[in-house]
């Protein structure tokens, strides 16, 4: 089958402004490839027609067959290099090669659920091949009443609890290192203080704060400003790195595949030794579990 000039326009505009594809997670699938089997032609860095890619004629074929639609990197702030993630500890671990996973779009859900036998039929050549979809937030139970005898999880005069008092015994959380937040971006809070940075994979600053990433931050490390609260590590430092990005249209943001792996890297490498992802995907997702077992070898520890 070959390319229309109607795709071929609309590769160039693909090409001009990446988001437009945004809107088309639920027609994607996302395929991970062998190492070094797939890539795009030089001169297109991001994104290419089927033809153009740099894959055995079997592949190409068969791409072609099930109406393969476009085709994009997962994850374009991915080098090969970034295969060894090294903290500042000095810890190390090897992070999944990213550079092998490409996004391929069709034109409806039911298209690319067709097309997902036909591609898993290249064993060969393709480790597994999966939906891309969005992610949603774990529901939480916020306290009825802002006082610390009434954080049970903290402190309970039945002993079931998680020993915090205990723990303060030996830290507050001064010198240790930052806690990681993987999550949507954390409200600048007068209980945080000066110790809450952020960081968004998509660039953006104008990212919207989160209800949900503010309460499990503040479960972590809300401050002692007699607020009448207090957080696990009140002291620690933290580290907000949100999974969001705005798709279909303005103001309206979805956890992604791509932000979700870009965090838990992110904030491995930085040298978080502890993880929040309050988060999950309908069906299991092999880059995140990827992602998350190179954090673990890297030293953190991953909560949700």
């Amino acid at each position: 089958m070959k390319i229309s000039k109607p795709f071929l326009i609309g590769l160039v505009i693909i090409i001009c402004f990446g988001t437009i594809f945004a809107a088309d997670v639920d027609k994607e699938l996302l395929v991970r490839f062998k190492t070094s089997t797939a890539s795009f032609p030089s001169a297109q860095v991001d994104s290419c027609d089927v033809d153009s890619l740099d894959v055995p004629d079997t592949v190409i074929t068969i791409l072609n067959s099930v109406n393969a639609r476009y085709l994009m990197e997962f994850a374009d702030w991915f080098s090969i290099e970034d295969t060894l993630l090294t903290t500042p500890y000095g810890d190390t671990a090897y992070f999944p090669d990213l550079t092998a996973v490409f996004k391929i779009g069709f034109d409806s859900d039911s298209a690319r659920t067709e097309a997902m036998d036909d591609i898993d039929s290249l064993l060969d050549d393709v480790l597994w091949v999966s939906k891309n979809c969005y992610g949603e937030y774990f529901s939480y139970y916020p306290y009825e009443e802002e006082s610390f005898s009434n954080q049970w999880n903290m402190y309970n005069t039945n002993g079931h609890d998680i020993k915090a008092k205990d723990a303060w015994e030996y830290s507050l959380g001064y010198s240790g290192p930052k806690l990681g937040i993987s999550d949507g971006k954390v409200y600048n809070h007068v209980e945080f203080g000066d110790r809450l940075s952020y960081d968004s994979w998509t660039g953006s600053s104008q990212i919207p704060s989160r209800d949900h990433g503010t309460h499990v931050a503040g479960i972590a490390g809300a401050g002692i400003h007699n607020y009448q609260v207090a957080g696990v590590a009140p002291f620690a430092k933290l580290r907000s790195s949100t999974i969001e990005e705005e798709v279909d249209y303005p103001d309206n943001y979805e956890i992604t595949l791509d932000g979700a792996v870009w965090s838990i890297y992110q904030l491995a490498s930085w040298g978080n030794r502890a993880i929040n992802t309050s988060w999950g995907f309908p069906e299991y997702e092999a880059l995140i579990h990827e992602a998350c077992q190179s954090a673990w070898d890297a030293g953190a520890l991953i909560v949700s």
